[in-house]
């Protein structure tokens, strides 16, 4: 997953990570 992440654009990452907190929570 997270290679598939940073090959995203950065905006992107950044949107994955709030996706993946969220997940978590």
């Amino acid at each position: 997953m997270t290679t598939i992440s940073m090959q995203c654009n950065s905006s992107n990452l950044l949107l994955d990570f709030n996706d993946l907190e969220v997940s978590v929570n």
